[in-house]
C-alpha cells in the first residue's frame, strides 16, 4: 500500500526537525571555540601593545639619561620620585609622562591614544571619549581636574634608586616619605629583565576557577629589555593574587621577585 500524500509531508516534516536539531547541536558545540578563538587572538594583540609601550620606554630613556618615567608619590608631586605599583595613570608622573595632548599634558607627546595602554580583552576598562578612544578618566575634561588620567590595564612597576616610597605603609593615617622601603627592588632604567608592566588579571585577588581573565588563563609582563612574556595563573599561583596582604612591603617583594624570574630573558 502506497503511503498518502499526508503521510509523506508528516515524514518529511520529521526529517527538517532532525535537521533542525542537529544543527542547533552544532552551533552549541561552535561557540565555545570560537569564543576560545577571539580570546586566542586577543594574547598576540596585547603583547604587540606592550612591545610598542616597551619601545616608548626607551624612546623617552634616551632621551632621559636612560631612565624611565619616574612616579612622584600619589598625590601632590613630594618632589623626588617614589615606587609605584598600580594602574593609575597620572598627569605629571609614570607611564602619564609618555602621553601628549588632548588628554594628557606631556611636553613631549610619545603617545596620544589609550589603545596601547587598553587590552583588547579588557571590555571593563572601555569608556570611549571620542574618535581617538583615549579611555581614561571622563572627569578630566571638568574643571577642577581629577588627579589622574584613569586606570589602564596593566600595573605600572616604578621603584627609584634606592627603593623611596611616598604613601600609606603599614596602616598609617598620612601618607609620609619610607626611604629605602624597597632596597633591592629597582627598576627606574632601561636595559634589565625587571617587569615594568604587568597585566592586572595576574595581580588580582583570584579564586581557582573564578580568575579574573581577558584573554585566556594568565596576562602579559613586559620587561625592562623591551620583550614581553606570556605567565599563566599557575605560574604566578605561589607568589600573585594571593588575597588581601597583611604584609603589603612582603608582598610586592615577593611578587614581584616571582616575576622577574619568571621573565628570565628574551
Amino acid at each position: 500500500m502506497k503511503p498518502t500524500a499526508a503521510a509523506r509531508r508528516a515524514f518529511t516534516i520529521v526529517e527538517l526537525l532532525v535537521v533542525i536539531a542537529i544543527i542547533a547541536i552544532l552551533i552549541a558545540l561552535l561557540i565555545p571555540m570560537i569564543s576560545r578563538a577571539r580570546l586566542a587572538m586577543r594574547r598576540p594583540l596585547c603583547a604587540s601593545n606592550l612591545r610598542q609601550v616597551g619601545l616608548l620606554l626607551h624612546a623617552y630613556a634616551n632621551e632621559n639619561g636612560g631612565e624611565i618615567p619616574a612616579q612622584y608619590g600619589w598625590d601632590e608631586p613630594p618632589g623626588r620620585p617614589s615606587a609605584q605599583f598600580g594602574p593609575m595613570v597620572y598627569p605629571h608622573g609614570g607611564i602619564g609622562l609618555l602621553v601628549g595632548a588632548p588628554i594628557g599634558v606631556a611636553p613631549r607627546a610619545y603617545v596620544n591614544s589609550a589603545k596601547l595602554f587598553i587590552c583588547p580583552g579588557d571590555q571593563k576598562e572601555l569608556q570611549s571619549q571620542g574618535d581617538d578612544e583615549f579611555l581614561w578618566n571622563q572627569q578630566w575634561h571638568t574643571r577642577p581636574r581629577p588627579k589622574h588620567l584613569g586606570i589602564m590595564s596593566f600595573n605600572y612597576i616604578y621603584v627609584p634608586k634606592g627603593g623611596d616610597f611616598y604613601g600609606h605603609y603599614n596602616n598609617e593615617p598620612w601618607q609620609r616619605w619610607h626611604p629605602g622601603l624597597f632596597p633591592d627592588l629597582e627598576r627606574h632604567s632601561v636595559g634589565s629583565a625587571k617587569a615594568v608592566l604587568v597585566e592586572r588579571t595576574l595581580t588580582a585577588f583570584r579564586v581557582p576557577g573564578k580568575e579574573y581573565e581577558f584573554h585566556g588563563p594568565g596576562g602579559n609582563v613586559l620587561y625592562l629589555d623591551g620583550h614581553v612574556d606570556w605567565l599563566t595563573f599557575d605560574q604566578t599561583r605561589t607568589y600573585a593574587g594571593l588575597g588581601p596582604p597583611k604584609d603589603y612591603v612582603s608582598y610586592i617583594a615577593t611578587m614581584l621577585k616571582g616575576f622577574d624570574r619568571e621573565g628570565g630573558s628574551p
